[in-house]
């Protein structure tokens, strides 16, 4: 089971729309203007992340990890989601 959420969040002086689900393991964040990448939160380790890389293969898609301050978009939607 998860929950759905959608809010909006600035960074550089814009609007972002975001939609952020939450399952038993991790946050899955989805900025709309990125749709391809989907940052993972880790509900343990919230401070790092793993994003899901887009892929023309079919199965599970490739994925870096890295912590939330290096990504700022991320770091300002964050603050301010429902979580």
């Amino acid at each position: 089971m998860s929950d759905l959420h959608s809010f909006n969040f600035e960074h550089d002086d814009l609007t972002y729309s975001a939609t952020l689900q939450t399952t038993k393991i991790h946050h899955a964040l989805v900025i709309h203007a990125m749709p391809y990448l989907e940052f993972r939160i880790n509900l343990k380790d919230p401070d790092q992340i793993k994003v899901a890389l887009p892929s023309d293969k079919k199965g599970k898609r490739p994925t870096i990890s890295c912590s939330t301050e290096e990504v700022p978009i991320l770091a300002d939607a964050i603050a301010v989601a429902p979580f």
